[in-house]
């Protein structure tokens, strides 16, 4: 569970924590039917990306399929959360995060997932910028050359070269991710995306023989 001290008020009533989990949960819901029902690996993985936000026992199963037919719109949760955490940037970037692990589930995030994903970064009131950094981390570079990943030219200076590499990693480094009390998919995705920087970095310098 996140900390007292992360959220303050958000934790004194037993009332708001169920609220604000059944709030949770009907924001995956919403997620996972934007394209097509609910599958099994997103009703298995909800409570590992998001346990951080969440109790234990509870049968998210049943309130995720009850939640998936609520007629209410995004807006109604959203707004309940922000209600009952005003200003709390931190947490609502923490649970664009998590839902965006959670649309990676599948392995592929769909332009229906990312338009919803979007939406919700743009309700929370959460800067554009924040959500394409974060969607980043899940976008695996497959057949891009390490000048692609760090966004350099061939020609690319030593001193260029450093200033782009060094712009990714304290975009994507896992530290940077830690204060959002993450779960471990995340920063596992991090740590990759940081794998895949630094061996881009090293290409270039052999290539460029740089020492």
């Amino acid at each position: 569970m996140l900390s007292r001290g992360d959220f303050g008020e958000a934790y004194k009533s037993d009332v708001r924590k169920s609220a604000y989990r059944f709030m949770l949960v009907a924001l995956a819901a919403k997620l996972a039917v934007c394209d097509s029902a609910i599958n099994k690996d997103e009703l298995r993985s909800f409570p590992e990306i998001f346990k951080n936000h969440l109790g234990r026992d509870i049968a998210y199963s049943k309130m995720m399929m009850q939640a998936a037919v609520d007629p209410a719109p995004i807006d109604h949760f959203i707004s309940r959360i922000k209600a009952f955490y005003p200003n709390n940037n931190k947490l609502y970037k923490a649970i664009i995060l998590q839902m965006i692990s959670f649309a990676a589930v599948d392995g592929v995030i769909n332009s229906k997932e990312m338009m919803f994903l979007r939406d919700v970064t743009y309700k929370f009131d959460i800067a554009d910028s924040f959500f394409m950094r974060a969607l980043r981390i899940y976008i695996v570079p497959e057949g891009k050359t390490a000048f692609n990943i760090l966004a350099v030219e061939k020609n690319v200076s030593r001193d260029v070269l450093k200033r782009m590499y060094y712009k990714n990693v304290q975009e994507y480094h896992p530290d940077r991710l830690a204060i959002f009390a993450v779960s471990d998919p995340i920063m596992e995705m991090a740590n990759e995306r940081m794998q895949i920087l630094n061996k881009a970095y090293k290409a270039i310098c052999h290539y460029r023989k740089f020492k």
